[in-house]
């Protein structure tokens, strides 16, 4: 069986094959110039798939104004990145430190 992260909040749920992922950085800030191609860019939450100068195709599952992202670097570049983040500050760090773990603490 191949492992899976699976981050189920209100807002999404996300499925990353663990092959995939390359790195996790715990982030302030979302990418500077994003378009969004296909999904919903509210004035609280965004989801689904966008386009950031440097970054290229990447996914979003977040809620604007916590101000803690993590940011995904896949294998791939459909999307090469995806961001996401818990309600607040403290909960997205919380989820850092779980995607951590399961991705085996390096």
């Amino acid at each position: 069986h191949r492992k899976l992260l699976r981050h189920a909040e209100r807002l999404a749920a996300v499925g990353v094959d663990h092959r995939a992922m390359l790195r996790r950085e715990l982030v302030d800030a979302l990418p500077a110039n994003g378009t969004r191609t296909n999904g919903y860019g509210g004035v609280s939450k965004s989801y689904g798939h966008f386009y950031f100068d440097g970054y290229g195709a990447c996914d979003l599952y977040v809620y604007n104004d916590t101000g803690k992202y993590v940011c995904l670097r896949l294998s791939g570049d459909d999307p090469a990145y995806v961001f996401l983040n818990a309600q607040t500050a403290a909960a997205t760090e919380t989820l850092y430190a779980e995607i951590s773990q399961w991705y085996g603490g390096t």
